[in-house]
């Protein structure tokens, strides 16, 4: 999906970062041939062209529906997890999907799996700075809650470990690791991985209540607070007295636990 989005540039960066072989050789192959990206879309559609023309015609509001999505109103509430014995309790009414997604957001990662997602957010983010290096973007680093369990033993990685070195006077500041610690409870949870419609409410009205306030102020003094640690240096934004609204801000929210899962 990403490979035809990419220039010809991006091709040996793109595929060095999948872990295996195989996975390298068919990234940089999308990458390079592009009309192989498409192949399966092409051959899906001449074996049905009716449906996917029907597909097509109600994108429109499938993007509706999206767009006025809330999240879903239920939680695991009454689910337990006991880090000493590795006992999970349910209560009576999660479904079986809930509690498959509650087993593997238990579930420990390897160390070669630590290493490998460590290196994806480090060189990840690094790109990201050297993409808007030259531009007034303001970049903000901000941890996301890592599940209705993530106090238990070898789910918490410090939010520092992903995070590259910033020595350039860059327009990039991070949000503290514990901003959303409280969410981090099974009444904000429909499964052991996404957030419900609550948690996505209290998740978005910390976020931006935290972000303007910070473009505030660094619009304030041109300055703004690298407060994610204690005693961290302050970090000039470089365009003091500029409207919250522009330059834009590019939000990289990075997880905390050590697998790396869609959110």
């Amino acid at each position: 999906m990403a490979a035809p989005l990419l220039r010809y540039g991006d091709c040996l960066n793109f595929a060095s970062a999948f872990q295996r072989w195989s996975g390298r050789f068919r990234a940089f192959t999308a990458c390079i041939l592009r009309g192989s990206a498409f192949r399966s879309d092409v051959v899906d559609f001449l074996e049905h062209p009716i449906a996917r023309i029907r597909s097509v015609q109600q994108g429109p509001k499938r993007l509706q529906a999206r767009d006025v999505y809330k999240g879903r109103d239920y939680d695991i509430v009454g689910t337990s997890y006991d880090a000493k014995t590795g006992q999970i309790t349910f209560p009576p009414g999660l479904t079986e999907a809930q509690r498959d997604a509650v087993r593997d957001s238990l579930v420990k990662p390897s160390q070669s799996e630590t290493q490998d997602f460590l290196r994806m957010q480090r060189d990840g983010i690094q790109r990201i700075l050297n993409r808007y290096s030259a531009s007034s973007t303001k970049i903000v680093l901000t941890p996301v809650p890592r599940g209705p369990f993530a106090g238990f033993p070898g789910a918490s990685m410090t939010f520092h470990a992903a995070f590259p070195p910033i020595t350039t006077q860059r327009a990039v500041f991070s949000l503290p690791e514990q901003t959303f610690d409280f969410l981090e409870k099974p009444e904000y949870y429909f499964d052991g991985f996404h957030l419900n419609s609550k948690g996505r409410q209290r998740f978005t009205e910390t976020l931006v209540t935290e972000l303007v306030g910070r473009l505030r102020s660094a619009n304030s003094n041109g300055r703004v607070h690298f407060d994610s640690r204690p005693g961290a240096d302050r970090l000039s934004l470089g365009h003091p007295g500029s409207d919250i609204g522009s330059p834009l801000v590019k939000v990289h929210m990075t997880h905390r636990w050590t697998r790396p899962t869609s959110y």
